[in-house]
């Protein structure tokens, strides 16, 4: 029961260790309908290894995106980029025994000072065992301080909405588009700040657009122009998922040169943080007048 008496309702799924990220897809396409844009009420939990799964799930995007809390008891903790980028924008509650010898308390503190947002951390008397953990998800606690249970579903706890993941020129600032100069030449760079499943988009900009001069005149780089219409870079998808997009805009600075183009995707590449380029549903490319050729000659 959630004040001011209110109830909740669980439905829960456990996930052995030999359990896919695929699974959670199935699962919430296998229960009634619920909104998945009311990310409040959905959280994730984990033990020991599966404490440190949390992070690799996260990663993965769509409904990934969508929990807004983590429960991590006993944490092995081996990936603290995926803990530190996926973090960001949620709440989070560490929980360990401080005699635990089998994953040393040190990694649940390491975890701690990793994680991004709202976070708490509580060590009891304790080990590796289910004392430690069933402490953790006690029913017994009134409030929100001594009761898990009640923390995940509290909605007092402002939290952000804002993903930043990296990646792109230094200081960049997540929403804007900037000129970013390397290689010696100029070119367009926007990564949206709105949370959601990422998607790439590089695109060969036509002959007009030539450097920082010019370079947002032609979509979709006019379109997150601060000055235009300065979309947010998201897309909703009729599923009701959220798209959050990184656009990287090539100038026709080159002729057709390619080995610049090559070389100038090669770096963006190489300075992108956090996606999985194995996964090429997620990666798309576009030209426009003179840089279409660009596209099929860069595919060859």
């Amino acid at each position: 029961m959630r004040a001011p008496g209110d109830t909740v309702v669980w439905e829960l799924l456990t996930m052995p260790t030999t359990a896919s990220f695929s699974d959670v897809s199935y699962f919430l396409e296998h229960i009634a309908p619920v909104d998945t844009s009311e990310t409040w009420r959905f959280h994730l939990a984990g033990q020991g290894e599966g404490a440190d799964k949390i992070w690799g799930f996260l990663s993965t995007g769509g409904y990934a995106n969508i929990f807004s809390t983590t429960i991590s008891m006993s944490a092995q903790f081996y990936d603290g980029y995926l803990a530190n980028a996926y973090s960001y924008g949620r709440r989070h509650w560490v929980w360990y025994g401080t005699n635990d010898t089998y994953m040393a308390p040190s990694k649940s503190t390491q975890l701690y000072d990793t994680l991004r947002g709202d976070k708490q951390i509580t060590g009891i008397p304790g080990y590796h065992n289910q004392y430690v953990w069933d402490s953790c998800l006690s029913l017994k606690g009134a409030d929100i301080s001594s009761n898990r249970w009640l923390w995940m579903v509290t909605r007092d706890t402002p939290v952000t909405t804002v993903c930043d993941y990296g990646g792109g020129p230094a200081g960049y600032i997540p929403g804007t588009q900037v000129n970013w100069r390397f290689n010696s030449r100029d070119h367009g760079y926007f990564r949206s700040g709105v949370c959601g499943e990422r998607h790439v988009l590089v695109v060969f900009m036509g002959d007009a657009a030539t450097d920082s001069t010019n370079y947002q005149t032609e979509s979709p780089q006019k379109m997150l122009n601060d000055l235009g219409i300065n979309w947010d870079g998201s897309t909703i998808t009729p599923a009701g998922d959220t798209i959050s997009w990184e656009v990287f805009g090539i100038p026709y600075n080159s002729g057709y040169w390619l080995p610049n183009y090559a070389a100038d995707v090669n770096h963006y590449f190489a300075n992108m943080v956090g996606m999985d380029t194995s996964d090429h549903s997620k990666f798309h490319i576009a030209g426009i007048s003179g840089g279409w050729p660009h596209v099929g000659l860069h595919l060859e």
